[in-house]
Formats: C-alpha cells, sequence, structure tokens
C-alpha cells in the first residue's frame, strides 16, 4: 500500500500525531486532527480539513520539510485558521497516518463520532462510506 502522504507534520504528538499537517503534495495540505483512538493505542480516527493554497501554507510546509523534525511551531496552528477549509473526510487506521483508509466525511459526521470518541464507530463509518458495510 502506498503512504497517503508525502509528509506528516505534528502539533501535538502523543504515540503518533494528534494535530497537525499531512502533505500530499507542495499545493495539497490537510490539517488533520484525532477523533478517536483504539484503547490499545494502536489505531485512530483522524478528520481532515483541507488547507486553501497560498504563500503562507506553502513557506509553513517548505520550513518544516527543511527542518526535517516532523514538528510545527504552534504559532502556525493560529496562522492558518483562517485557510482552513470545513471537513472533507475522516480516516481510520494506524495512529502514524501511514496506513489508513479515507472516507468522505462532513463536520457533523465528526461531531457524531467525538460524541463518542469511538474509534470501532468510526471504523464502521469508513467502511459503510466505502460500501462494505
Amino acid at each position: 500500500m502506498e503512504k497517503p502522504f508525502e509528509h506528516v507534520f505534528a502539533w501535538d504528538f502523543y504515540d503518533g500525531p494528534e494535530s497537525g499537517l499531512a502533505v500530499r503534495n507542495e499545493r495539497e495540505v490537510l490539517a488533520f486532527k484525532v477523533l478517536a483512538e483504539s484503547d490499545d493505542g494502536m489505531n485512530r480516527a483522524y478528520s481532515f480539513r483541507p488547507v486553501v493554497d497560498c504563500v503562507l501554507i506553502r513557506s509553513i510546509v517548505r520550513t518544516a520539510c527543511a527542518e526535517s523534525t516532523g514538528f510545527l511551531p504552534t504559532e502556525t496552528e493560529d496562522a492558518i485558521l483562517p485557510y482552513l477549509q470545513p471537513v472533507t473526510m475522516i480516516s481510520v487506521g494506524n495512529s502514524w497516518l501511514t496506513d489508513a483508509e479515507f472516507a468522505p466525511a462532513t463536520q457533523s459526521d465528526v461531531e457524531a463520532m467525538q460524541e463518542t470518541g469511538s474509534c470501532e464507530r468510526a471504523y464502521a463509518f469508513v467502511a459503510r462510506q466505502n460500501g462494505a458495510g
């Protein structure tokens, strides 16, 4: 399976990234956030919001790539807020975002999953959305 992202940069980290930016290419950047975690901590569900392509975002990504730490300065989290678009998908998979299944989702889908904090509910949602459940 091909890695879903070229780079993953975290603002928060605990046994894997909790929130940050996932980069498919320099012009396709998604902000992500943990929705739920499995009891063993090995799997997580994440929500994704596209980030509007702009000079600021490209600069943040280029700097993060050059520094190669995997982390983003905390001030960049607030800086990108005006560029966030609505939630477009969720993923379920490992806690490192290297092996994941994706499904289209809305903000209301995300809010429903946040209420339960259930990774199993997220897996079931993704399976249904992808025609397997």
